[in-house]
């Protein structure tokens, strides 16, 4: 029997260095040594199957090219011992994307095949059947069918076990929801991804990523959304029971979408860091996208979905406090928003409310859901376009004109179990914050500012019902009369509705100052009685309401 050889030691297992026979229990005591040697003198460096990385890439639509760059990037670093790369392809035909007037985005190279593929792959692999990456022709599948998405996770995750899964749901925005909404698809409020035109422009609602996702045997340690406008509290909270980790954009992506070959890369990236965590893999998404991506509207994040629910609890909590006052609407115009005007910062729009108003429940509900922000954001980057960007939006248009029904419809939205499509509904009918500074409802037609409150004349009386407020004739408490004559006068012309529109700018942060400064709030009380008692005169007077009205 030829001697075992190691560096340290040249030996015989059967009769030793001497050439003496050994018992079995030395012999045994030998291998034992020479393997403790093998052990110390070679590193462990390996993680068998410790990622399989999972790219749903939906080419089957006018991004094909960019789907075909994104695999060649993944193949410049391709698949180890420790990281599967597995990517299920679909592609699109000319006729297709001709028959929408796209055909100039028809790409003809590696074959231009038009099914869906499975790989697993290879350093320098190219998107063909040739390929030693190669698996399967799956035929023409609907990427925006949910059972597609889950079968191929349950395929991959099957066929290539490890610790950890990463899922990205591949599908670039820009121009493309132009082309959706044009085609009358106009689905902004319910997020959607994968758009596949050879099957009716179909797509994945995240109702559907979540249904997929439900059917999906293991659990998905990164959700990765390398597309538009996904990084929003709304999908979070669709997928945080299936997932440990989200990655996403507050807004669009270039068409290059992530620097794969970075991410993946045998340098500094997941294959030659394969015992990352999730929340490490997610860091390293977020950090490579901003390096890597030269656009000033650029953001990216990486989100603990273990964190969402309390962020969740905290919206709706924050949004049982809101209404609609001249506060909220300041903190609504001013708030940092993107591609989709509609969509705004949430930690951005809490800091905003919290500067602006001087409703205490409103200020400590609004810094709680900063915290749980803060708390749920691992990491997040943005561009300069972007300076107030915290890593995740929540829907808010501005108008009720823009807002979409269906955001309220508990099937397609989860996040309609909080309070916060009740909240927009408040603010577009002009409810003001329950406890607040004001009336309950506007007018909702005399001009912009019905229904809010006399902010100094508030301040002063203390409420509706004060003992300073109370008056012992018809026309009510100085404010409702003062009130009454903004609503049915002021707001009725042009000069009134100037004179309200600088005096709600103005007397917000005047009626904080003097809140709590009770000797001025008399001085105040003092000088208004005249007024209220004028006002009350020309309200009662008929021939001086019609020289107003005129």
């Amino acid at each position: 029997m030829n001697p075992v050889r190691d560096d340290r030691i040249n030996l015989d297992v059967n009769y030793g260095r001497l050439g003496r026979p050994i018992s079995n229990g030395v012999k045994k005591y030998w291998i034992g040594i020479i393997l403790l040697v093998l052990l110390v003198a070679v590193p462990v460096t390996a993680y068998s199957d410790a990622w399989t990385f999972m790219v749903y890439l939906d080419g089957d639509n006018n991004l094909e090219s960019a789907a075909i760059d994104d695999f060649l990037e993944m193949a410049e670093v391709g698949s180890d011992i420790n990281v599967n790369i597995i990517v299920q392809m679909d592609r699109v035909s000319f006729e297709v994307l001709d028959a929408i007037g796209q055909g100039a985005y028809d790409d003809t190279s590696y074959g231009n095949w038009t099914t869906t593929k499975r790989f697993r792959v290879d350093l320098d692999s190219t998107p063909v059947d040739s390929d030693s990456g190669f698996i399967s022709d799956e035929g023409e599948l609907n990427m925006g069918d949910p059972n597609t998405l889950s079968d191929f996770v349950d395929w991959a995750t099957t066929t290539y076990p490890a610790t950890n899964y990463a899922l990205i749901l591949w599908n670039h925005g820009g121009g493309w929801r132009d082309a959706i909404k044009a085609k009358g698809l106009n689905k902004d409020a319910i997020k959607a991804i994968c758009w596949d035109e050879t099957d009716n422009a179909d797509c994945l609602y995240m109702n559907e990523v979540k249904s997929a996702l439900l059917n999906i045997t293991e659990h998905m340690h990164l959700i990765g959304f390398d597309a538009c406008l996904m990084g929003m509290i709304e999908v979070a909270h669709q997928i945080y029971s299936y997932g440990s980790v989200m990655v996403g954009s507050e807004t669009i992506e270039p068409n290059d979408g992530w620097p794969y070959d970075t991410i993946l890369s045998a340098t500094n990236g997941l294959v030659k860091n394969p015992n990352w965590t999730a929340n490490q893999l997610g860091d390293w998404i977020v950090d490579t996208y901003i390096a890597q991506t030269a656009a000033a509207y650029k953001t990216q994040s990486a989100i603990d979905l273990t964190k969402i629910n309390a962020l969740a609890s905290a919206v709706d909590s924050f949004a049982q406090a809101l209404g609609y006052d001249s506060d909220i609407a300041n903190a609504r115009a001013n708030v940092e928003d993107y591609y989709y005007p509609a969509h705004i910062d949430l930690y951005h729009f809490a800091y905003l409310c919290k500067q602006y108003s001087s409703n205490s429940t409103i200020d400590s509900r609004a810094q709680t859901v900063m915290d749980n922000v803060t708390s749920a954001v691992i990491t997040e980057g943005h561009g300069t376009d972007h300076p107030n960007s915290h890593g995740l939006a929540i829907y808010f248009p501005s108008t009720e004109a823009s807002y979409d029904s269906d955001y309220g419809t508990l099937s397609i939205n989860s996040f309609a179990t909080t309070n916060w499509d009740e909240f927009l509904s408040n603010y577009y009918n002009q409810v003001a914050p329950p406890g607040g500074d004001g009336g309950t409802t506007g007018t909702g037609g005399g001009g912009s500012s019905g229904g809010k409150v006399c902010f100094i004349a508030t301040a002063a009386y203390g409420s509706y019902t004060d003992e300073h407020g109370l008056i012992t004739d018809s026309h009510g408490s100085p404010i409702t009369v003062l009130q009454k004559f903004r609503d049915e006068y002021l707001l009725t012309n042009a000069p009134g509705r100037a004179f309200v529109s600088y005096y709600e700018r103005m007397s917000p942060p005047i009626a904080r100052y003097i809140e709590n400064k009770e000797a001025l709030k008399a001085i105040i009380r003092f000088y208004l009685k005249p007024v209220v008692w004028l006002t009350k005169k020309v309200t009662s007077n008929p021939s001086v309401t019609e020289t107003l009205n005129n």
